[in-house]
């Protein structure tokens, strides 16, 4: 990392300094009325009957419970634990709470991190063009090696990654390198740059074409975690077979107002994997 990078990295971002000045005012604005509190004598008063009331309790004797005891040793470590959790997880770099998506070797991947490093089992791979997430598969070759084999049910398209047996853990190792050297601003603010997708609230879907709505409706089922296998158009409709996960009823909700809007028939199917095999027949 060059010397630059390493200037930019540790300085704070525009969200880390908007969140400073916000702390900065907000405890401005509390001192500003605890010393006008001081000055008005019915709540100095006051402040100072509640203040001899707690030092009576604090020096009173009490019989408590042992299960009282113990839920209260619970609540306390638990209390420790979210407070060592929060601590930790502020004290991270910045891209573990910013760099958790991006574009490599044509496919649209999102993560999570654990600690300092991408947790391989949060990466899924999604279709640059519609969204649809991807089916990614080892494929051994003619040379002894082993290729990765990318198919998107909805393009019905495929490409495939030379000499990348694990497929994940070769994005991985880009993802951590990019984070490492400060490379991630940079990307993130290219693809918001170049991303072509309008926004849901400029959509007006009424005259929005089946293309856009069908894209619209397979991106929130990804978002709920529903994995589609198969999926079968026709004018104004869609149908789609799911074999992983469940519709939340936020996403139904969100699917429901589009098509309405745009009188689009949607019918969502959910089959077991036993079943995958029959339907793409």
């Amino acid at each position: 990392m060059s010397l630059i990078a390493k200037i930019k990295s540790a300085l704070p971002t525009r969200d880390d300094l908007s969140k400073l000045k916000y702390e900065f005012w907000k405890y401005i604005f509390i001192g500003l009325l605890a010393l006008g509190a001081f000055f008005v004598p019915a709540i100095r008063d006051w402040l100072w009957r509640q203040t001899l009331y707690g030092m009576d309790v604090l020096d009173s004797a009490y019989t408590i419970n042992g299960w009282t005891l113990a839920l209260c040793i619970v609540a306390l470590l638990w209390a420790a634990y979210c407070i060592g959790q929060f601590l930790i997880a502020h004290r991270r770099p910045n891209y573990t709470r910013h760099f958790t998506e991006s574009t490599y070797d044509g496919v649209r991947w999102n993560w999570r991190w654990k600690g300092i490093e991408v947790l391989i089992s949060s990466m899924r791979g999604f279709c640059v063009k519609c969204g649809t997430e991807l089916d990614i598969s080892p494929v051994p070759n003619q040379r002894g090696t082993t290729d990765t084999h990318v198919y998107c049910t909805y393009c019905n398209k495929s490409f495939g990654i030379r000499n990348a047996a694990d497929f994940r853990d070769h994005v991985r190792r880009k993802i951590e390198s990019d984070a490492r050297s400060g490379r991630w601003p940079r990307m993130i603010t290219d693809e918001h740059a170049t991303t072509k997708l309008p926004k849901a609230e400029t959509i007006d879907w009424t005259t929005a074409d089946d293309s856009t709505i069908i894209r619209k409706i397979t991106a929130i089922l990804n978002e709920s975690g529903v994995r589609v296998f198969k999926n079968q158009t026709s004018a104004n409709s869609l149908k789609v077979w799911a074999i992983q996960g469940t519709v939340s009823s936020d996403a139904l909700k969100k699917i429901g107002e589009i098509t309405e809007a745009a009188n689009f028939d949607f019918t969502l199917e959910e089959v077991h994997r036993s079943e995958k095999h029959r339907h793409m027949r």
